[in-house]
């Protein structure tokens, strides 16, 4: 709903921006003015628009986005314009089977000076439910507290029994099952749940790496399935589990619940550079769809598959036979004998 006023935002210097919210906000039951008498943080348009102690805009903690804390506490994007960052949307397709979309320069979306460096979005969305996010950060000091934020309805529950290494939970509003999230990078990470305005309503997952680096990439997979019984197991695709031999991809297998189903992998290139050289990939040999990311687009490949001891082994090299798509994107099946059909 529209604001009766308008806030007033003051003219502000790259670190300290004043603002004076006087307005008051038409949805029920919300009403936030700043000042003495304001409650930083306790509503939607209190972490938005009020400031913390010292004069700066509230954490803005509300979104699925990348955080990392800087002297005082955190804080998420800004209102940047177009002319004031290079942040875009550079890739996105919709070819039926998926959507592919990449988010580069989203560092330019925060209120200098900030610690985060770069962040690279993909996310691919694999009808009817699947939808894979694969995140590229950097942070100017591994000492810096980071995290990865996603918000659900309703409180998530860890459930056992998941590929070690990853985490799955699991989201049900009563007895309505809501779908499912599994965090499978950063290796290592670890999760907290957060009640968001301590109001039993809407949650926050903050997914944090293992170790303090200053790079890191991460993985999060939501399934919109409608019972618990229809999520996929996701595992991990990586050089570290021993599916990616060569190459920089990295990514998820998503086995279907049922053996007569048709499993998927999602690889993402690791490198801001398109993928060039040849790629070895190694998969257990059901019926399975690939979706790979991140080589140069329109380019064409040859793809060379060997079946042993119930494994494929997957080569990817120059040549003839499979074209990617116009943003690079390679989609494929491979069934269970090893043969392969460009989708």
């Amino acid at each position: 709903m529209p604001l009766r006023r308008k806030p007033i935002i003051k003219p502000h210097s790259p670190t300290k921006p004043a603002v004076t919210a006087r307005s008051r906000c038409a949805l029920p039951g919300i009403r936030t003015l700043s000042g003495p008498h304001s409650r930083p943080g306790r509503t939607l348009y209190g972490e938005n628009f009020d400031t913390s102690p010292d004069g700066i805009y509230h954490a803005r903690r509300i979104y699925n986005v990348f955080y990392a804390n800087r002297t005082g506490g955190y804080w998420g994007q800004y209102s940047q314009g177009p002319g004031d960052t290079l942040t875009t949307l550079d890739r996105f397709e919709d070819r039926g089977g998926y959507v592919f979309m990449r988010a580069v320069n989203l560092e330019g979306m925060y209120l200098p000076v900030h610690p985060i460096t770069n962040w690279v979005r993909n996310v691919a969305y694999l009808r009817p439910k699947l939808f894979v996010a694969y995140d590229r950060t950097a942070i100017r000091n591994a000492t810096n507290d980071q995290w990865m934020a996603w918000h659900v309805h309703r409180a998530p529950s860890e459930q056992a029994g998941a590929v070690p290494g990853t985490h799955r939970f699991d989201v049900k509003d009563g007895a309505l099952f809501r779908g499912s999230l599994t965090t499978v990078l950063p290796a290592g990470h670890t999760n907290q749940i957060v009640n968001v305005f301590s109001t039993s309503k809407v949650y926050r997952l903050e997914v944090r790496p293992g170790s303090t680096t200053v790079s890191n990439r991460w993985l999060t997979v939501f399934d919109a399935s409608d019972a618990a019984t229809n999520v996929c197991t996701v595992s991990s695709f990586t050089a570290a589990s021993g599916n990616v031999v060569a190459g920089n991809l990295e990514g998820a297998y998503l086995a279907m619940p049922s053996t007569s189903g048709t499993n998927t992998v999602v690889l993402f290139n690791t490198t801001a550079s398109d993928l060039s050289g040849p790629l070895t990939l190694h998969a257990p040999a059901t019926n399975t769809v690939y979706l790979l990311n991140g080589f140069v687009p329109a380019s064409t490949h040859a793809i060379n598959v060997t079946t042993a001891s119930g494994q494929h082994t997957i080569q990817i090299g120059s040549g003839s036979g499979f074209t990617a798509s116009a943003t690079g994107s390679l989609y494929f099946r491979i069934d269970a004998t090893g043969a392969v059909t460009q989708l």
